[in-house]
């Protein structure tokens, strides 16, 4: 590796130039790569030590040390060899990466090759074997098996996508309710909504967060808005890298019909002989360098319509393309309970989840986001969750006031009509009445009004 040159200038001595010489070089026994770092002064080493290009503790340690040795003002030693430490930094992680690629592709090609091995272990192997499993999310996901985040159009699911990596960045509670047990590096590939909608989320969801007393991720959360095409090798071997480069615990692909037949026509989404090993592959390139993937889908239209109009929960069989509901570990499917209210901007869902680890549960997710104003302002985030047995009971409560209410309306009806025919027959008997006096009065006015004959 070149060894990179750089000048600053003394404090106290205008012209007297001294000459920083940084050099960088592997430590063989494996320890964290080091960065030789030495100050010249005509050609004379004046302060030289070995720090670790990748820790900023050792690299600010050292600039105080040097500032004191040479009367240096820090800031000048800071600002000389900053760039030049960095470019060390860089070449370091980038031989590291390829070193890591290298075995990474070694390890493929011969996985792929050696194909099937008959390797078995005995069951008591097995059960001897310490396997431990560790939560994403409480009860809804496990790390290291394939999620999908399921449902038909307009069911929120890129909103409450965003809700979940910032959560799984940050740790805490998604949706304000379910636990987060730790922080994880997160990646989300947005190819549909584009950077000014997931913004406006991911601002609405931080300010949730912020009055519920959460916290907000900085940087354990990286975004991206060009999803790689799933059935080209060239673009799952970039993935790796990338998910490798971030060092990500989890990746969120949304959407899968986006990023899966992208470049290959040929591919019959209903063929789940063609469909299961492109999502196979696509899992593979994530679970390989120790991400979780996730992948956000639609539903089948059918079920969209039908169980929509009926409002029940949908489950994993209603994912749209063959080979998906079999490829998935675990699931999140969401569904309406009741129509979306535009005029509140208020959404009730069912939140379906479940997964082969043998969890499972039916949620109720009510939503309020608010309606959007004149200057692109002023909606909002607010999720509440519930079981969704307390959501039937209040329905069947609600249901029940409801025929109570109409029953109480048809019996005040029923009274009301009662009233009025009685009130009819009253006034007929008392005209009936009148009429007859009247006729009596009048026989009897024309009986003695009338002359006598003799």
């Amino acid at each position: 590796m070149e060894t990179p040159t750089a000048t600053f200038e003394k404090s106290g001595a205008a012209n007297e130039l001294a000459e920083l010489r940084v050099s960088a070089k592997r430590i063989p026994n494996g320890e964290p790569s080091r960065v030789l770092v030495t100050i010249q002064d005509r050609g004379e080493v004046q302060f030289e030590r070995e720090i670790s290009a990748l820790d900023e503790h050792d690299y600010l340690e050292y600039c105080d040390e040097a500032a004191t040795e040479l009367g240096v003002d820090v800031d000048l030693i800071e600002k000389s060899i900053a760039d030049e430490v960095c470019r060390a930094r860089r070449a370091i992680l980038k031989d590291q990466e390829a070193e890591e690629d290298a075995h990474a592709d070694e390890a493929a090609v011969d996985s792929e090759a050696d194909g099937f091995t008959g390797d078995f272990i005995s069951l008591g192997e097995l059960l001897a074997k310490r396997i431990e499993r560790q939560w994403l999310v409480n009860r809804v996901l496990v790390e290291g098996e394939v999620a999908i985040v399921g449902g038909p159009k307009k069911t929120l699911k890129t909103t409450i996508l965003i809700d979940l990596a910032i959560a799984l960045a940050a740790g805490g509670k998604f949706l304000g309710h379910f636990d987060v047990p730790k922080s994880r590096r997160v990646v989300l590939i947005s190819g549909e909504s584009g950077e000014a909608t997931i913004q406006e989320i991911g601002r609405r969801v931080c300010l949730m967060r912020s009055r519920l007393g959460l916290s907000v991720p900085t940087d354990k959360l990286q975004l991206g808005f060009h999803l790689p095409r799933l059935s080209c090798d060239a673009d799952l071997h970039e993935l790796r890298q990338a998910l490798r480069r971030h060092h990500a615990d989890l990746v969120i692909l949304d959407p899968l019909y986006l990023a899966l037949l992208v470049d290959n026509p040929d591919v019959n989404p209903a063929n789940i002989y063609a469909m299961g090993p492109l999502l196979r592959a696509a899992a593979r390139a994530c679970l390989d360098v120790g991400a979780t993937p996730i992948f956000a889908h639609h539903t089948t239209k059918a079920s969209g319509h039908s169980n929509g109009r009926a409002r029940e929960a949908l489950d994993l069989e209603h994912l749209s393309f063959s080979g998906v509901a079999e490829v998935a570990r675990q699931w999140i499917v969401l569904s309406r309970r009741e129509s979306f209210q535009p005029d509140v901007g208020a959404s009730k869902l069912w939140m379906n989840v479940g997964g082969s680890a043998g969890h499972s549960g039916l949620y109720a997710i009510d939503v309020e986001e608010g309606v959007l104003g004149a200057a692109f302002g002023e909606r909002f985030w607010k999720v509440s969750v519930k079981p969704a047995s307390d959501a039937i009971k209040d329905k069947q409560l609600e249901r029940m006031r409801e025929e109570e209410a109409k029953r109480q309306e048809i019996i005040a009806k029923r009274k009301r009509s009662v009233l009025e025919c009685l009130e009819t027959i009253s006034k007929l008997v008392l005209q009936h009445k009148l009429e007859s006096a009247g006729m009596v009065g009048e026989r009897s006015r024309s009986c003695h009004g009338r002359p006598s004959e003799f």
